[in-house]
């Protein structure tokens, strides 16, 4: 499971997690495997606060230019780490993973540029309807790892299946 990751966000152990060495997948070119993962997953960090705070509406309707400049970071952001995204795929462990992930990114630039293009339009409705889709996108990889865990232990439950290592009834 995934919990572990949340630990490695002190000051300590943050210089670790950026050290190829101690990567958890198996680096057979660093040159690019690890630098385009690590950027791709900041990148998409900043588009999670960015893409936060343009839901606030004291931002986006009292000063519509810090709106904007937060919506170009946001913009920005996710199609730069959507382009990394593709690379990342070339590295996942099978040819389901790498496709899933394809897919996402897929959707992540066409809903982003979307709404962007919407924007740029002045079409403010439908770029505010294309702007929670891209952000729902944005929101699967969080949203992944702390709902399949609960998914996967609530159909061991009542699938009476047992963990390794624990004994059944």
């Amino acid at each position: 499971m995934d919990f572990e990751i949340l630990g490695n966000f002190s000051s300590e152990n943050l210089s670790k997690t950026l050290d190829p060495g101690k990567s958890r997948v198996e680096i057979t070119s660093a040159t690019i495997q690890y630098p385009v993962p690590v950027t791709h997953i900041v990148l998409a960090f900043i588009a999670l606060v960015t893409g936060f705070l343009q839901f606030i509406e004291r931002i986006r309707l009292k000063n519509p230019k810090v709106h904007r400049h937060i919506g170009r970071i946001y913009v920005m952001s996710v199609f730069i780490s959507d382009l990394l995204a593709f690379g990342v795929t070339f590295y996942a462990e099978d040819f389901t993973k790498a496709m899933a992930f394809l897919a996402l990114a897929v959707l992540w630039l066409f809903t982003t540029w979307k709404g962007y293009r919407k924007a740029v339009k002045k079409h403010f409705k439908e770029h505010r309807i294309w702007m929670m889709r891209g952000f729902g996108i944005t929101l699967v990889a969080v949203s992944a790892r702390l709902v399949v865990p609960i998914l996967l232990l609530g159909y061991v439950a009542l699938n009476d299946f047992t963990l390794p290592g624990v004994k059944s009834r």
